[in-house]
């Protein structure tokens, strides 16, 4: 007979395989210097696109606005029944004061305006800051208009559009203190009114924004330098 003997079995516990793990190898300084460069073409490229639509934008606004400005002019004269030939003589003339208000307005509402509502008068109700901004806008037109008339009366030896000699509370017949406050108030509720325009007009093609610059361009010219000035 053969001797059984019992067996001794062992438990052997595996032991888990090692995975040694590779560092990533880290790019040269060349491939960092690279890489750092297109970054700030591509930051370059787009910024310049941004600055490149906010001059095309603000050219658009400026003609525009120089004839809406004639448009206005005109409509109150003949209200008024106060007939100007400069006004009503030609309705291809733009008013670029009316444009060059529009795009001052535009730049020291986003730049000045703005940071004084919320840096200097958080806590400021409502019409706190309608008031704030109509005395800031009136100021604005009063300085465009009465810079404007001066320079006409400088260079031209009298303002052939308007003269206020004659209206109370006027300043060396440039501007007057009724018209003033009325640009001022048609100046506040175009700062209010323009943040849901703009956002309309940033929507638009830039094809269609372009085309519309160009028409505006050659009307522009053809006053200035065409025939349309003599109509």
């Amino acid at each position: 007979m053969k001797k059984g003997g019992r067996k001794s079995s062992k438990t052997q516990t595996a032991r888990p395989a090692t995975t040694t793990l590779r560092r990533p190898k880290q790019p040269s300084a060349e491939v960092l210097a690279r890489r750092e460069a297109a970054r700030k073409r591509r930051e370059l490229k787009r910024w310049g696109r941004q600055v490149e639509t906010f001059l095309r934008d603000l050219a658009v606004y400026f003609l525009v606005f120089s004839y809406f400005g004639h448009l206005l002019e005109a409509v109150v004269t003949i209200i008024s029944g106060v007939h100007s030939t400069a006004i009503l003589r030609n309705p291809f003339e733009p008013y670029t004061i009316y444009g060059t208000a529009v795009v001052i307005l535009i730049i020291l509402t986003d730049g000045v305006l703005e940071v004084v509502e919320r840096k200097w008068a958080p806590k400021w109700k409502a019409w706190q800051k309608l008031l704030a901004r109509f005395l800031f806008c009136t100021l604005v037109c009063a300085i465009v208009e009465y810079s404007a008339s001066a320079y006409m009366t400088r260079f031209w030896g009298a303002n052939p559009y308007w003269n206020y000699s004659s209206a109370p509370f006027n300043l060396n017949g440039h501007i007057c203190l009724i018209n003033t406050l009325g640009f001022g108030m048609i100046a506040t509720v175009f700062t209010i009114v323009f943040p849901r325009l703009d956002k309309f007009v940033r929507k638009a093609p830039s094809k269609v924004m372009n085309i519309i610059l160009l028409i505006l361009i050659i009307m522009f010219g053809l006053y200035y330098f065409g025939p349309l000035k003599n109509i």
